[in-house]
C-alpha cells in the first residue's frame, strides 16, 4: 500500500478528524508530498527521506512544511492505531513553525459590536449566525460547533446541556 493509498483509506474511514482538517491535509499532501513519495510503499519512507521532503517545502513556505508534517504524522499515527503499519517515520521530526500565542483580548464593547455584527451580517445564513455565536460562547472552533452530534445535546430538563465528546490525542510527538 502506497502512502497515497493509505491517506485515501484514512479519508474514507477516519470519522474523528474534522472534514476541514482532512481537506487541508489532502491539499498539503497532493501539492508537496505525493509528487515525491506518494507512490512508494507507506512502509518504506525513512525519517531522513521525510525530513528531506519537508525541507524542500520549507524553502518555499514554513507554514506549508508545518502543515505537510502534520498531515504525514497524523496519517501514520492513524495507521498505527489500526495496525496497518508498525512504525511512524515522522517520530522525532520537530515542527518548524511554533504557533504564536495570542495575547489580544476583546473589550466588552468589541464583543458587543461583534455580536451585533453577527446579528445584522448581510447575506449571512441563519445557521452560520448560530454557529458563530456558539463558537464565541463555548470557545470552540466553528468547525467543531458545526460538527456537533445530536447525541451530544440533552435538551430535556431545566438545564440543557451539550456534552462534547473528543478523541484523545497522542500528543505532538508524531
Amino acid at each position: 500500500m502506497t502512502l497515497r493509498n493509505l491517506f485515501a483509506q484514512r479519508l474514507e474511514l477516519d470519522k474523528d478528524t474534522a472534514p476541514r482538517t482532512q481537506e487541508d491535509y489532502k491539499k498539503a499532501l497532493e501539492l508537496d508530498v505525493f509528487p515525491r513519495i506518494g507512490d512508494v510503499p507507506a512502509v518504506e519512507p525513512t525519517g531522513d527521506q521525510i525530513a528531506d521532503v519537508l525541507e524542500r517545502i520549507e524553502r518555499r513556505s514554513r507554514h506549508s512544511a508545518h502543515r505537510a508534517r502534520c498531515a504525514i504524522g497524523s496519517t501514520y499515527r492513524w495507521a498505527l492505531r489500526r495496525s496497518k503499519l508498525r512504525r511512524n517515520p515522522v517520530v522525532g521530526l520537530v515542527f518548524t513553525v511554533r504557533p504564536i500565542p495570542r495575547e489580544r483580548v476583546l473589550s466588552d464593547d468589541e464583543w458587543q459590536k461583534l455580536w451585533q455584527g453577527i446579528d445584522t451580517g448581510s447575506g449571512m445564513a441563519e445557521p452560520m449566525r448560530i454557529i458563530l455565536k456558539l463558537a464565541i460562547l463555548t470557545g470552540l472552533r466553528e468547525s467543531e460547533v458545526a460538527g456537533c452530534r445530536t447525541s451530544e445535546i440533552q435538551l430535556d430538563g431545566p438545564l440543557p446541556r451539550w456534552t462534547i465528546t473528543r478523541t484523545v490525542s497522542r500528543g505532538p510527538e508524531a
